[in-house]
């Protein structure tokens, strides 16, 4: 369970960053920043799907930690989409909802 508590506990901190810029950025300030915000959720994919896996092999409670994870991976792919595509809209809707999320 430490394990994935302790990637668990990455996506977490990668999601809270999310917010944070987001709050402090224009939409084109944070296409400019460096890591991309595209690499990050990527990233944070990966952590996820290595959280799925690690969770199959324990206890129902490890596999929601799994599932929230993903759940968050999938909003920051939305979110870096947004940021892309230059839309506003779909930038506050994925943000709003990742907001919204319970962390375990």
């Amino acid at each position: 369970m430490d394990q994935i508590e302790q990637l668990y506990q990455i996506v977490f901190k990668v999601a809270n960053r999310f917010l944070k810029q987001a709050s402090m950025f224009s939409i084109a300030e944070l296409d400019e920043h460096n890591p991309s915000y595209e690499e990050l959720a990527k990233i944070a994919r990966l952590l996820a799907g290595n959280i799925q896996s690690l969770a199959q092999m324990g206890q129902w409670s490890e596999e929601r930690i799994a599932l929230n994870a993903l759940q968050a991976a999938r909003l920051m792919e939305r979110i870096a989409q947004a940021i892309t595509k230059q839309s506003e809209e779909d930038l506050s809707d994925a943000l709003r909802e990742l907001e919204a999320m319970t962390f375990i």
